[in-house]
C-alpha cells in the first residue's frame, strides 16, 4: 500500500490545458506501467486511482486552464504493492512524457506507505466520489448523498473492492451534508461522470478495509481518477 508523490518540470512556464485530464493523466500512467497491468486494466481489475494535476500557480479562463508555473505535483496511490513496484520501476526521470499540452519530466519522487491505525477516521474527498446503479431500463444513474440508496451502494461497492467479508452494519458511515459539491467530469466526447466532493467519518474494526479503500480509492471508476481522499483526523 503506497501513495507515490510526483514533483513535475514543464518544458515552459505557460501552458493552457483542458479543465478535465482525468483519461489523459490515465494514459500516462498506462504508459508507464508493464503489460501485466494493462491487461489488469482491460478486465476491469486494477485496483488503483490518482489526483489531479496540482499547478503550483494557474488561472481559470473560459474554456482552459492558464498554467503560469513550470512545476506541478501528482499523486497516484494503490495498495497492490506490485502496481506500485512496477509503475516506480518503469518510470523514468530522464524521459520527456506528455499529458494534454503539457510537456514534462520527473523531477522528485517520494512514496508514502503509511498505514490507518485508528478505526474511526474523518476522510475528505481529493477527487469526486462516483456512486452509480443501472435503473430498470438499463440506464446508468448516478446517485448523489442525498438519495437515499447512496450509503448503501457506497458500502457494498466498499465491501466488494476491498474483499472483506463484513456486514453493511458493521460500517459506520457519515457525510458532512454541507460540505458536498457536485461535479461533472468530461472524460471522452460522449461521456461525462458526475460524482461528489464531501467529507465524511468512516468506522470500521476492520483496519484491512480501510486501508485498502484508502490507497485504492472509494466508490467507482478508481482508475479514472475518482475516489482518492485525504485524512484530515483520525
Amino acid at each position: 500500500m503506497s501513495r507515490v508523490y510526483l514533483n513535475l518540470k514543464f518544458a515552459t512556464k505557460r501552458n493552457y490545458v483542458d479543465f478535465n485530464l482525468n483519461h489523459k493523466i490515465s494514459s500516462f500512467i498506462y504508459s508507464v506501467i508493464s503489460s501485466d497491468y494493462k491487461e489488469l486494466h482491460e478486465q476491469g481489475k486494477n485496483k488503483f486511482t490518482f489526483s489531479n494535476i496540482m499547478y503550483e500557480s494557474f488561472k481559470v479562463l473560459k474554456n482552459v486552464i492558464q498554467v503560469n508555473s513550470d512545476r506541478a505535483a501528482l499523486i497516484i496511490s494503490s495498495h497492490d504493492k506490485k502496481f506500485i513496484e512496477d509503475f516506480l520501476k518503469n518510470l523514468d526521470k530522464n524521459k520527456v512524457y506528455v499529458i494534454d499540452n503539457l510537456v514534462f519530466k520527473i523531477s522528485d519522487i517520494k512514496v508514502d506507505s503509511t498505514e490507518l491505525k485508528n478505526d474511526l477516521v474523518l476522510m475528505k474527498t481529493i477527487t469526486p466520489v462516483v456512486i452509480d446503479k443501472k435503473d430498470e431500463k438499463g440506464k446508468r444513474v448516478y446517485l448523489s448523498p442525498n438519495d437515499s440508496e447512496f450509503k448503501d451502494f457506497f458500502l457494498k461497492n466498499l465491501i466488494k473492492k476491498t474483499e472483506t467479508n463484513i456486514n453493511l452494519g458493521d460500517i459506520i458511515f457519515e457525510i458532512n451534508q454541507k460540505s458536498v459539491k457536485r461535479k461533472s467530469i468530461k472524460l471522452k466526447e460522449n461521456q461525462t461522470v458526475k460524482g461528489h466532493e464531501f467529507e465524511f467519518i468512516l468506522k470500521c474494526s476492520d483496519l484491512n478495509l480501510l486501508n485498502k479503500a484508502f490507497y485504492s480509492g472509494f466508490g467507482s471508476k478508481n482508475s479514472a481518477g475518482f475516489g482518492m481522499v485525504q485524512v484530515v483526523k483520525q
